[in-house]
């Protein structure tokens, strides 16, 4: 397995000064963001998880393009390990990607146990059972069937997430 690191520094358009260890594997954790001792808030995380490559570059882009920064997630295993080890303020995960469809329930069960995190599901189209368990969770977005192409519209819904997170960090 060929690992990578790299670190980077990252201002936001607060002033907050953040440091990065990046670092890639196949099929792991993309990013890992340390804040720096100077951070004054939390930095705004979005989790990305796909195990399909096209939806997991996009979703990746719309809400980089958004201003989040991402942890993006390519099998259910990682997605579990972020999880429990970081904390979101947003995720997309794609359950319509799994072949197991209790992989993307358990990883969506995890994220909707933590405090105020936006969560959006893509899910399988026409699957109403899938619906009704995700509006019970309690998912801020729940697109069924979204198609590959969708970037402009996701990026918006991206924005609009990091407004309400940023007021939901505020009401804390």
């Amino acid at each position: 397995m060929v690992r990578s690191l790299m670190y980077s520094k990252f201002r936001d358009v607060m002033g907050n000064e953040y440091h990065f260890h990046t670092h890639s594997d196949e099929g792991g954790v993309a990013r890992q963001p340390v804040p720096s001792p100077h951070a004054r808030r939390e930095l705004a995380t979005c989790l990305v998880v796909s195990s399909c490559p096209l939806r997991r570059a996009e979703l990746r882009s719309a809400a980089q393009d958004a201003g989040w920064e991402t942890m993006v997630c390519d099998d259910a295993d990682s997605a579990r390990l972020a999880v429990r080890r970081y904390r979101f303020q947003m995720a997309w995960v794609d359950t319509g990607s799994f072949d197991d469809a209790a992989d993307g329930e358990e990883i969506c069960q995890g994220l909707a146990w933590m405090d105020h995190v936006l969560l959006a599901v893509c899910g399988r189209e026409g699957d109403v059972q899938e619906e009704i368990w995700a509006r019970q969770l309690g998912v801020w977005l729940y697109l069924p069937g979204l198609p590959i192409g969708q970037g402009a519209e996701i990026q918006m819904l991206c924005e609009q997430g990091l407004l309400l997170a940023s007021r939901l960090q505020a009401a804390c």
